[in-house]
């Protein structure tokens, strides 16, 4: 599956199982930002940082790439479109993987968790109350 825009993921959640392999690139958010900053707007929210990144090692110790979990976070709730339910939106979270001198490039594996709730942030009063 390819994903061009990660801002409607949950209205192709029955396509696949609980597990989707998707090709990222991202983009650095400044010409002189370090290398870990990079936008990671989607549709309606932002994917965050849950963890620091870790090394991913091949079988002689040597750092071959990276591995992050991110959490996506709905701060856009008009954004959603009409007739989503926030309370079956689950909880979407992904491992960013790169490998070493490919950083603008990732291997993402995104989890849906329908046992959770999403994550809203930044949401306006008078949206709450409609949850």
């Amino acid at each position: 599956m390819v994903l061009d825009d990660f801002s409607t993921l949950w209205t192709i959640s029955g396509e696949f199982e609980k597990t989707a392999y998707v090709f990222a690139r991202l983009t650095k958010k400044g010409a002189s930002m370090r290398r870990e900053h990079y936008i990671r707007k989607a549709g309606c929210g932002t994917w965050c940082g849950r963890t620091s990144r870790m090394n991913i090692m091949d079988m002689t110790g040597e750092i071959i790439g990276k591995k992050r979990l991110m959490g996506f976070e709905i701060n856009d709730v008009t954004a959603l479109g009409d007739g989503i339910d926030l309370n079956k939106v689950g909880f979407w979270k992904m491992y960013e993987i790169s490998l070493c001198g490919h950083d603008d490039y990732f291997v993402c594996q995104i989890i849906h968790d329908t046992s959770k709730k999403a994550k809203v942030f930044n949401v306006p009063r008078t949206s709450l109350n409609n949850l």
